[in-house]
């Protein structure tokens, strides 16, 4: 869209007083020689002279009344201007539907692949320490697994954790998915300014532990 100059309004403005001020003086200029007829009589002023006055009169209000429509069109086109922007900021500002789309889809798809890759867990530690039993592997101890059964271990619970297993050294323990979820929101909360709070009621997060969100790098890899 033509942008409006920034003095377009004030030019216009100024050719509307100019046109206005021709207008009056024509004016008075017509009321003087009408007024020289009635004090001295028809010959003081010529008929032509008269129409001239008369015909100037007219023109500049001709002309008054174009300078008016040039004035409205301006302000027309500066509020357009500005409806126009006020369009462009709000859009902009409220961002793509599309974008919203694809962003609760990669959201989606994070959340199911939390779900999927932890609610097994539980039956994999149940399954991989009964086999290690019966493969004679003896129970990790301090966290280690014993030397000589193929970097294999396993735990039970106690001591605020679950049953785990220990493979080369990796801890794979069960997870809730909602607690990885709910501190990946979390996070993201953080970092626009906000707490959870924000969310209630559509979404009502307890916090997880503040590893999980502070940290949900170690918070994986020790349990993972």
């Amino acid at each position: 869209m033509p942008t409006t100059h920034p003095g377009l309004l004030t030019d216009t403005e100024h050719g509307l007083t100019q046109a206005q001020d021709a207008q009056d003086a024509a004016t008075v200029e017509l009321a003087a020689l009408k007024q020289k007829i009635l004090d001295h009589g028809p010959d003081a002023v010529t008929a032509q002279e008269l129409a001239d006055a008369a015909s100037q009169v007219e023109h500049a209000a001709l002309a008054t009344s174009h300078a008016r429509n040039a004035l409205e069109a301006a302000h027309q086109a500066d509020r357009q201007q500005q409806l126009e922007a006020l369009k462009d900021n709000i859009l902009n500002t409220a961002g793509s539907p599309d974008e919203a789309v694809e962003a609760m889809r990669k959201l989606e798809e994070a959340a199911a692949y939390l779900i999927a890759m932890t609610s097994g867990r539980p039956q994999l530690i149940a399954q991989g320490t009964a086999n290690m039993r019966r493969l004679a592997v003896p129970q990790a101890t301090a966290g280690r697994a014993a030397d000589g059964h193929a970097g294999l271990g396993w735990y039970d619970a106690g001591l605020g954790r679950s049953d785990g297993l220990l493979i080369d050294g990796r801890n794979i323990t069960s997870l809730n998915p909602g607690i990885l979820i709910a501190a990946a929101i979390t996070r993201a909360a953080r970092s626009q300014g906000y707490t959870t709070h924000h969310l209630a009621p559509a979404l009502d997060i307890n916090t997880p532990g503040g590893q999980a969100v502070d940290d949900p790098e170690t918070y994986l890899r020790t349990r993972y």
